[in-house]
């Protein structure tokens, strides 16, 4: 998975998901909005890139707020 920022939760203590810094990607382009929260992205913001499929089944790849991509997390 890429993923954009700087890492998390510490440069020292990563996350799994940016233990990689091959799978590391440049920030959003300007202008650019959060696949779930509908936000802008803002220097210095952290998160991912996801696949999106849409209706017609084409996909792309789309920005994803770290913040966004925890807070949708269940726990069980």
């Amino acid at each position: 998975m890429n993923w954009f920022g700087e890492p998390w939760p510490s440069a020292t203590l990563r996350a799994p998901v940016c233990e990689d810094d091959a799978l590391r990607v440049p920030p959003p382009p300007a202008g650019e909005l959060c696949v779930m929260c509908g936000n802008r992205f803002a220097a210095g913001d952290r998160g991912i890139l996801l696949p999106h499929v849409n209706g017609t089944r084409q996909v792309s790849m789309r920005y994803l707020h770290l913040e966004c991509l925890l807070g949708n997390v269940g726990v069980s």
